[in-house]
């Protein structure tokens, strides 16, 4: 049985490999057209609860900005969680829609509310 497609994202230390630490076994290959979420660690503590906005950039260099609405959860909190992994009021969890990954290749992606701005990162969609 294949995991949920989750997207973990460290723009904080550019790396999409935020989640290799734990052993959950969410990381695994993201397809166009799958059903996923993004866990994006946004480098700040003490995230407010909102409004945020992410703005993605495709592969073919289109660009859109979406405001998470009630997909973000400042507070989730592993069992193990230790100091660098996932600390609370540091990310924010975005479920992409039905439909939204449309295309293969590098994606961007950066974070922002108020006059904060997180590092761009990139993550990858496979055909």
């Amino acid at each position: 049985m294949a995991g949920p497609k989750v997207i973990a994202i460290d723009a904080a230390y550019g790396s999409d490999l935020v989640a290799r630490f734990e052993k959950w076994g969410i990381i695994n290959q993201i397809n166009v057209g799958d059903n996923a979420s993004l866990i994006f660690e946004a480098g700040r503590e003490h995230l407010p609860t909102g409004p945020f906005v992410f703005h993605f950039t495709k592969p073919d260099g289109t660009g859109y900005s979406t405001n998470p609405g009630l997909s973000y959860d400042t507070q989730l909190m592993f069992g193990y969680a230790t100091y660098g992994r996932f600390s609370p009021s540091t990310y924010v969890i975005y479920i992409f829609a039905a439909g939204e990954l449309d295309q293969a290749g590098e994606w961007s992606v950066t974070l922002s509310y108020g006059t904060f701005t997180s590092t761009e990162a990139k993550f990858t969609i496979s055909p």
